[in-house]
């Protein structure tokens, strides 16, 4: 086999091979799923303006007095995106974002979210988990008083959804224990529903030091009389009678390795309960200094019109392609159809997040690709004109555009890195397809445009319709 002939194959099957596996990482097949999924157009995510959502600006309150080097400060918000992520993901959120922006901010997109008074208290709460001892329980309506100064009036968690049914309760300022103790929390069916009980409850699993704390407590309780409140960041969730059968266990077993929250949970207030609580106290207090929110219809109307836009551009581009160049244009219109599917299919295969600004990315992919096409068929037909033949004029084309082509995609790169580096949200989006887009035109230009003219080259074809 010539080296010229085994070259072009190999460019064959690379070409081929990029182009199947984009295909497959866009649908997936190996992939089933029973119901839509939100957010996804097959496996190409959408970010938070293209399918409505949340986005908040938190800020970090970093204590100078205990924080003081920028190291300690750096760790600390580290910290604060550690126990977000793990929050964020235990709720099973769609394609949540979050990064830090600047010093002690925090940017955090949720998808697909439309609660925002879920989305601010999964960000927001502290997270500090107590058992207190309770003195007295009010009822509905009532505000009980106390005077004395190591006890004080908390609320229930119903009384901001529901005034009518709010209790307070007077309970020990010393708590019994915190959330030290706890190893994991998940939502359960309740198998006594009734007394104040729904029908799940939120069960927590201690770890080995809490399970012989909470023995040593619930012994220190008197059975079928003191109440012990679960307290999270000063809200009481729930504050059941220490049962006679667990004093009974605490006193045969040396740990208790299980507690559980019951109320009037609906399953999403369940959920996000046991996430935050899952996840963890905050190192650091975190105040939202900016909240936005972006509606399904928006989204969906910047899908439509952002698809339009691409969908008229790129088919005016193709046709003023053929029209001036023949069969040559139809070589760049393949390398247009090539970059967008090998695009998209990295998108996929990275699982990056497709924006409105990304849209706009790819719009101007499709501008690079036919400006790097019309650079080489330039240069060609100058060739053609000083006499030279086909194969030739291919050759010449290629060399003497190839400089060009080099530097501006060079160029461009750098640009996108540098907006990747120093932008935030939408302009990442735009970086990330931007920087994506210039390599794959390379690819494409120099791989793929090239081996059909190589093609054309291997049969000698006398006349080039360009």
């Amino acid at each position: 086999m010539k080296p010229e002939l085994a070259w072009n194959l190999g460019r064959l099957v690379l070409v081929t091979a990029a182009i199947v596996a984009a295909v497959l990482f866009i649908y997936t097949p190996w992939h089933t799923y029973d119901s839509p999924r939100e957010c996804m157009i097959e496996e190409i995510r959408l970010g938070l303006d293209l399918c409505g959502g949340i986005m908040l600006t938190l800020e970090v309150q970093i204590d100078p007095d205990k924080i003081v080097t920028a190291d300690e400060r750096q760790k600390t918000v580290e910290r604060v995106l550690s126990v977000l992520e793990r929050r964020i993901n235990a709720l099973g959120l769609t394609e949540p974002q979050i990064a830090q922006v600047g010093d002690t901010r925090i940017s955090v997109q949720l998808p697909g979210t439309t609660d925002p008074q879920q989305a601010r208290q999964l960000v927001g709460s502290t997270a500090l988990l107590e058992f207190r001892k309770v003195v007295k329980a009010g009822t509905p309506g009532e505000t009980p008083t106390t005077e004395e100064f190591d006890e004080e009036v908390l609320p229930g968690y119903l009384c901001d959804r529901s005034p009518a049914d709010c209790v307070q309760y007077v309970v020990k300022k010393e708590p019994l224990m915190t959330g030290d103790i706890l190893s994991k929390a998940e939502v359960r069916i309740n198998p006594n529903p009734g007394q104040g009980g729904g029908a799940i409850l939120v069960a927590l699993t201690l770890n080995e030091s809490g399970a012989r704390q909470f023995r040593d407590v619930i012994l220190q309780l008197k059975a079928e009389q003191d109440p012990i409140a679960i307290v999270l960041d000063r809200v009481v969730y729930s504050a059941p009678v220490v049962a006679k059968s667990l004093q009974d266990e605490a006193r045969r077993k040396a740990a208790i390795n299980e507690a559980v929250i019951t109320g009037q949970f609906t399953p999403e207030e369940a959920r996000l309960l046991a996430a935050i609580l899952s996840a963890g106290a905050l190192p650091a207090e975190i105040v939202i200094k900016q909240e936005s929110i972006v509606g399904p219809t928006l989204g969906r109307d910047s899908i439509e019109k952002g698809l339009t836009a691409s969908l008229i551009a790129g088919l005016a581009v193709m046709l003023f392609m053929v029209v001036y160049y023949r069969w040559s244009g139809m070589v760049a219109n393949f390398t247009l159809l090539t970059n967008l599917i090998v695009l998209l299919g990295i998108l996929a295969g990275f699982k990056a997040t497709l924006t409105l600004p990304g849209i706009a990315g790819i719009i101007l992919l499709v501008g690079m690709g036919v400006d790097s096409s019309v650079l080489i068929f330039e240069r060609m037909r100058e060739e053609l004109r000083l006499g030279k033949v086909a194969r030739a004029a291919i050759d010449a084309g290629y060399q003497r555009a190839l400089t060009t082509i080099w530097d501006s995609h060079v160029t461009t790169l750098i640009t996108s890195l540098i907006l990747f580096v120093f932008g935030t949200g939408p302009i990442r989006g735009f970086a990330t397809t931007l920087s994506v887009g210039v390599l794959v035109n390379l690819f494409t230009v120099l791989l793929g445009t090239r081996l059909i003219f190589e093609f054309v080259k291997m049969r000698k074809v006398e006349r080039l319709s360009i």
